[in-house]
């Protein structure tokens, strides 16, 4: 699952939560508070997931021409004449 797919359950997931605080009886503070704790919680986590897609590198597209083409992170080279996910050139490939 995707960064962004888990970013969007996140915010469902949230959602949720604030309609069924809304329905809960402030008086009522044990279930009032773990709501609100749960939704702080999803919150945190949401911007993690964010913060977190940021910082991931991402394939460098280049358009080619026209015919479009994926190039290495470190040494700039074409690694393939088409748009892939792949980060790094055979060469410049870190070891797993």
């Amino acid at each position: 699952m995707n960064p962004a797919s888990v970013s969007r359950h996140l915010e469902a997931a949230l959602n949720e939560l604030r309609l069924a605080r809304d329905c809960v009886d402030p008086l009522n503070d044990d279930c009032y508070e773990e709501i609100s704790d749960a939704m702080d919680c999803i919150k945190a986590a949401a911007v993690w997931m964010t913060v977190t897609d940021k910082n991931r590198p991402r394939p460098i597209h280049k358009f080619n021409g026209g015919r479009g083409a994926t190039i290495c992170n470190k040494c700039r080279v074409v690694i393939r004449e088409e748009f892939t996910d792949e980060l790094y050139c055979e060469t410049c490939k870190p070891e797993e």
